[in-house]
């Protein structure tokens, strides 16, 4: 587990392990919501800008714990699950799926362990995937969110 606080006004952390063909799971306790708990999780490409939140540029997505949102490669959000609050623990998770010469992705959000809700990423040629592999990302946008990253955290089906 590790605490990770924000220290520039707009900031999204990629937490540095690629996901694999077989998937993966992680979770954020909200430790502070700091000055407007602009906190995000979701999954980004590599080389993804760190001045956008998880969902707002191409080929990502991500859950808003501020608005409870769901932006999918979109500044615009759509109505997903509840906003969340210090305490609360948001997890992310992803599975790769074949579909012969296309590769598609299930990412699947919780709340407090609870199942939020699933979205599909847009398929992508089978040949790409060399150049489009997608990382567990944070965002957080305000002075003094904090929260603690739990990589070896279980989905519970």
């Amino acid at each position: 587990m590790v605490n990770i606080s924000v220290t520039r006004i707009m900031e999204v952390v990629m937490l540095g392990c690629l996901w694999t063909r077989t998937g993966q799971y992680f979770e954020v306790e909200i430790l502070s919501l700091g000055q407007r708990g602009t906190i995000a999780i979701g999954v980004v490409p590599r080389d993804y800008p760190e001045n956008h939140q998880p969902g707002w540029g191409e080929y990502s997505i991500g859950y808003h714990a501020d608005d409870g949102l769901l932006y999918n490669e979109t500044g615009t959000g759509k109505k997903f699950g509840p906003k969340c609050n210090v305490g609360d623990r948001i997890g992310c998770g992803i599975t790769w799926i074949s579909m012969s010469d296309w590769l598609g992705y299930d990412v699947v959000f919780t709340r407090n362990g609870r199942k939020i809700g699933e979205r599909s990423l847009p398929r992508i040629n089978a040949h790409l995937v060399s150049i489009l592999y997608y990382y567990p990302a944070i965002g957080m946008h305000s002075p003094g969110e904090k929260v603690k990253v739990i990589l070896d955290a279980k989905l519970q089906v």
